[in-house]
């Protein structure tokens, strides 16, 4: 291993939970000491604030040499704003720095050190005791006598650790590696926001769901955050719920069946909603993450959803805003009467329901120099199932700009389908191409309807998805035959047995699957288990059919847990995973583009970029070929769906 590693042990009034640039930045925020070790080194070396910076580093790093560290982006924050504000640190470029913490993901680890660590069972392990005194000294604690000493051996420990792993692991492939490097300046660039209007739209939501814990405890005597007290009142007035997250209200409440609930139920239900709701908490996570030049940086996670490689949000998530449900002339008005208001929530109720206004008015708080050019792989998922699948019919569809949609309905209702004539119909298409594409049922249909505003019966559901299914038929294949290819080759070690586009084996217990990009997708621990379905488990336990799975080992936090699938679900895992690897190259083609964003299958870029990300957009991979790739490209002054 030819870099640096290095690691730093800090303190700060700023909240981590920030973001690593908004932390680095912060004026209380110091560095308490930093472990590093260069190539020919036995062990790591300890730095403090009271020495001279290392001589052999500080050459390291101006000749151009390499820096590794898990987490790259906090180590590049807090040495190139804290270290070098404070203690005169060498200037490093972003290039500079590898991320063994990226590797550890894209191979399925834990993000965390410890639990990439304990996972691999490494023979260095993280020193947990240090962990306590670090969790105290990083408040600002002042340290007793020893406690420094102490923190330098964890910082060191640390290193030691990180190293161990990035020999273990190796480096990312050539194309990921060139992926995160890019991941690395979209994060820096950050996200531009309207932090005027976000600091209106905080006042008012907190006022607001002010106003709504207030009228609870008035009617009911109970605040929204007493669980158990609200569950036991429903429960005494005949409306017993599973829980009181947010999903399961809207479930209950936006149902046919809650006309039948007593009055005060869904007043404590629609209460409890209201003020527990997550939506208007993105305009406070925005301005706690804001650097000073009202950019919020560090937001995506490379490869940070588990067996797809995916991007994940951290900070303020931007993976999950609202879906606007207002036109957009009409989010532009409740924004103008809340400036006009300064902050007052009132005045949005003439907009609607004012959690569906403020939640509506998150994605026009993003706002970037020059506007906002946005586009979006359409329907990139559904392409690349059809595609993987070899479903020709679907295919053409794609390739003929036909509307799948409403070809889904005519097959469903043995009759053409338009979305001119037709409109619920077509709905009712576009549910079932969402909902069953990856093995789903009945159930499956029914939830997803919810969202689209179809409702059907049981038996009306079950009609859908066997037509459905008897309309896609490579579709229904490809599940089977990722099934067996799975279970056949943790039988059958060493071997590759391949699926149309896709190439399975089994090494070490570990089971992959290489996509047609070349990059592989990993179950850890993989074995065959027998386990009751979904679908049984309402059944008394002796009369469930045991099906035979598989078990693996996912990453969730510190750890790794047991978790099972089954071919239609490691269908879904290859599709997300084509998917995301489409947008990554076209990321990749768009570099000289100023990016500061993306999120699910869309890109966004500052200023009015549109044929240039566009034709960046339009291209098919080489490993691709075939697919048919369509994308929506356009430019607005707010960032707008």
């Amino acid at each position: 291993m030819r870099a640096a590693s290095i690691d730093f042990e800090t303190s700060s009034e700023c909240d981590i939970k920030a973001g690593a640039h908004a932390y680095a930045e912060h004026p209380s925020t110091r560095i308490l000491c930093m472990a590093w070790q260069l190539l020919g080194m036995d062990a790591p070396a300890v730095w403090y604030p009271s020495q001279t910076f290392p001589p052999a580093l500080a050459a390291h790093v101006e000749r151009g040499g390499k820096l590794a560290a898990w987490n790259c982006l906090f180590e590049h924050c807090i040495w190139s704003m804290t270290g070098r504000k404070w203690y005169g640190f060498p200037r490093v470029r972003l290039d500079q720095w590898d991320n063994t913490q990226a590797t550890a993901m894209q191979r399925n680890l834990p993000a965390s050190l410890e639990g990439a660590a304990d996972a691999l069972q490494m023979p260095q392990r993280k020193d947990k005791d240090g962990a306590k005194i670090m969790r105290l000294l990083m408040n600002g604690a002042t340290p007793a006598p020893g406690q420094l000493a102490r923190l330098g051996a964890y910082c060191a420990q640390d290193v030691a650790v990180e190293r161990a792993l990035a020999v273990r692991l190796g480096p990312l492939p050539p194309m990921e590696e060139a992926i995160f490097q890019l991941d690395k300046r979209i994060n820096l660039r950050g996200i531009p926001i309207d932090a005027p209007f976000a600091r209106l739209a905080a006042r008012a939501a907190d006022e607001y769901q002010a106003d709504r814990a207030r009228a609870m405890q008035a009617q009911f005597g109970i605040n929204p955050t007493q669980v158990a007290k609200i569950g036991e009142k429903l429960a005494a007035m005949g409306v017993p719920v599973p829980d009181l997250q947010g999903d399961t209200l809207d479930a209950i409440l936006d149902t046919k069946m809650a006309q039948f609930y007593p009055y005060a139920a869904i007043e404590m239900l629609t209460l409890r909603r209201e003020a527990a709701a997550v939506a208007p908490k993105k305009y406070g996570a925005m301005l706690r993450s804001m650097s000073f030049d009202e950019r919020i940086r560090g937001v995506f996670s490379y490869c940070g959803a588990p067996q797809t490689g995916r991007w994940s949000g951290r900070v303020f998530q931007p993976h999950n805003m609202m879906r606007p449900t207002m036109p957009y002339a009409k989010i532009e008005a409740a924004m103008k009467a809340l400036r006009a208001s300064n902050g007052a929530w009132q005045v949005l109720a003439e907009f609607g329901p004012i959690l569906e206004v403020l939640g509506n008015m998150v994605r026009p708080t993003i706002i970037a120099p020059g506007g906002v050019t946005k586009s979006d792989l359409a329907q990139i998922e559904a392409r690349v199932l059809a595609w993987t699948a070899g479903e020709q019919r679907v295919l053409e569809l794609f390739h003929d700009h036909a509307d799948v949609y409403s070809a889904t309905a005519s097959g469903i209702f043995h009759r053409p389908i338009n979305k001119a004539d037709n409109p619920n119909e077509r709905q009712i298409g576009k549910v079932a191409d969402l909902a069953l594409g990856y093995g789903g049922g009945k159930g499956a249909f029914i939830t997803m309807g919810r969202n689209y505003g179809v409702t059907v019966t049981e038996g009306e559901a079950e009609d859908i998805k066997v037509a459905w299914r008897t309309d896609h038929p490579a579709t229904e294949k490809l599940w089977g035959d990722c099934d067996f290819a799975a279970h056949w080759y943790l039988n059958a070690p060493g071997e590759t047995r391949t699926v149309g586009k896709l190439a399975f084996a089994f090494e070490n217990g570990t089971l992959f699957c290489r996509l047609p990009s070349g990059r592989r997708l990993t179950w850890h621990g993989a074995r065959v288990v027998m386990r009751s379905p979904p679908w049984e488990l309402d059944k008394p336990e002796e009369e469930q059919i045991k099906r035979p799975v598989i078990a693996f080992q996912r990453p969730v936090g510190n750890n790794m847990v047991t978790d099972y699938t089954r071919g239609a679900i490691i269908v879904e895992n290859v599709c997300q995973a084509i998917s995301r690897d489409v947008l990554a190259e076209a990321m990749l083609r768009a570099r000289g583009l100023p990016i500061f964003g993306h999120v699910h299958d869309e890109v966004w870029v500052e200023g009015n970029q549109v044929d240039a990300l566009d034709d960046a957009m339009m291209v098919v991979p080489d490993w691709a070929e075939g697919l048919p790739i369509d994308c929506e490209t356009d430019w607005s002054e707010r960032y707008r769906k």
